[in-house]
Order: C-alpha cells, then structure tokens, then sequence
C-alpha cells in the first residue's frame, strides 16, 4: 500500500478512537508505518502530532515499536515529550453575567 494512503487511514481510525484505541493505532498500524515511509513523510507525521493530540498520543505509543533510528527517535521524542500546546493555555474563567 502507499505510505500516504496508510497515513490517511490511520488518520480517520484515530479521529473517534479512545485513548487506548489511540495508543493501540500507535503499536501497531502507526508503527509498521514508520518503519517503511520515506523521511518526508516520517517529518509530516512528527509535524502533525504538534498540533494533533491524538496523533501524538499514537506516536509516543509507536516510537518504542517502530525500530527506526536514533535521530528520526529524538525528533519524536522531542515531540512526545513536551507539554501539548493546548495544555499550555490558560483556562478561561467562567463568566458570572446572568
């Protein structure tokens, strides 16, 4: 299969997955993925866990399983490892108009 067409697939699977659906997308699917696509698409996928939590959720579950090396692992874990930007911003607070 082209690596793009897994990744759309993988992508519509994680949109109304669970957490642990998530991370089980990551082990398997994501991770057989990662091990065979082409660098590009590797960087597109770190690029998206930034701004996706649930690709980042598959991706940190994946990193373990999917055998690459050492430099495309440090660009995840850079990725996985920092606090998710939504989680960064202040929460609003609740209006008290009535």
């Amino acid at each position: 299969m082209d690596p793009q067409l897994e990744l759309d697939s993988i992508l519509i699977a994680l949109r109304g997955a669970s957490l642990e659906e998530q991370a089980a997308i990551g082990r398997g699917d994501l991770a057989s993925l990662l091990h065979v696509a082409p660098p590009q698409l590797v960087d597109k996928i770190i690029k998206m866990a930034r701004r996706d939590n649930r690709v980042r959720c598959a991706l940190a579950a994946s990193r373990y399983y999917c055998g690459l090396g050492k430099t495309i692992c440090d660009k995840i874990d850079s990725v996985v490892s920092a606090p998710f930007p939504a989680a960064l911003q202040p929460r609003r607070k609740p209006s008290s108009r009535r």
